[in-house]
């Protein structure tokens, strides 16, 4: 259960709906730049405002199969493998950031890490990488707190 999520069945299809229609809000735009005036007219600028929907939109529907079926999905399985997503820098030259998945996880594109190299890119080694909010990739990586 994502705890920042409601768990009342109505209110998290409002929630999926809402988001629903910002993601097909900002696909048009996407498609028509200057369709919608309070979205980035530029692409990208847009395109992390859909990743977000889409990570936002991934979430609810999680807790939706969790709290319809009492079953947390497809995170229950001891992942065998992770990668490294690669998010380009907002603006000019920044730095990018890394985002780690574990398999399962549906965002798959990025490069593959076994276990070790996950865990040093999780703990801040050499670059700033976040953990997935989805698939949650630290929980088998990391101990406990």
């Amino acid at each position: 259960m994502h705890a920042d999520l409601p768990t009342d069945l109505e209110r998290l299809r409002d929630v999926e709906t809402y988001l629903s229609l910002q993601l097909d809000r900002a696909l048009q735009q996407h498609a028509r730049p200057g369709a919608h005036e309070e979205l980035p007219p530029d692409r990208g600028r847009l395109e992390p405002v859909g990743r977000f929907l889409r990570t936002q939109l991934g979430r609810v529907r999680q807790q939706i199969h969790e709290v319809t079926t009492g079953d947390p999905g497809w995170l229950t399985d001891p992942a065998t493998g992770w990668y490294m997503q690669h998010l380009p820098a907002g603006g000019e030259g920044g730095r990018g950031r890394g985002v780690l998945h574990r398999d399962g996880c549906w965002i798959t594109e990025g490069t593959e890490l076994d276990r070790d190299a996950a865990v040093l890119a999780l703990i801040g080694v050499r670059d700033a990488v976040d953990p997935c909010e989805i698939c949650l990739p630290e929980r088998e990586l990391l101990p406990p707190e």
